[in-house]
C-alpha cells in the first residue's frame, strides 16, 4: 500500500481504542509499520504549530508499505465501524474510501 505521510499520520484516527486481541495486534503491527522515525521527522521538518502538526510537503516521499492479509482486513473493518457509527470525518474521508474500494491493498494517494 502506497502512503503519503499525511495517510500515515491519518490513519491512526481508524484505530479503535479497544479491541480483541487478533485486532490489537494487527493495530500494534500496523502502528510500527506507519511510525515516522526521528530522522524522518527532521527530514521533512515535522513539528507542532500552534496545537497543529506540520511538515514540508516538497520534502515527504510516498512510502510503500506491506500489509499483511489480517492487517489488511482490519483497516477495511475499522472504515466500516467508522462508517456505521457515521465518525467518518472530511480529513479522512479520502482515506477510508481509499481503503474500502481497493481490495488488492495497492492504494495510491490521491494527488
Amino acid at each position: 500500500m502506497v502512503l503519503t505521510l499525511k495517510d500515515r499520520l491519518l490513519l491512526v484516527k481508524l484505530f479503535p481504542k479497544k479491541g480483541n486481541l487478533l485486532e490489537q495486534i494487527a493495530l500494534r503491527d500496523i502502528s510500527k509499520k506507519i511510525e515516522i522515525d526521528s530522522k524522518e521527522r527532521t527530514q521533512v521538518g515535522l513539528k507542532v504549530v500552534n496545537g497543529n502538526l506540520t511538515w514540508n510537503p516538497k520534502k515527504t516521499k510516498e512510502k510503500e508499505i506491506n500489509f499483511t492479509d489480517l492487517e489488511k482486513k482490519f483497516l477495511k473493518e475499522q472504515v466500516t465501524r467508522l462508517d456505521l457509527e457515521k465518525s467518518i470525518t472530511p480529513d479522512i474521508l479520502d482515506l477510508c474510501i481509499r481503503i474500502k474500494e481497493n481490495s488488492e491493498g495497492k492504494l495510491k494517494p490521491k494527488k
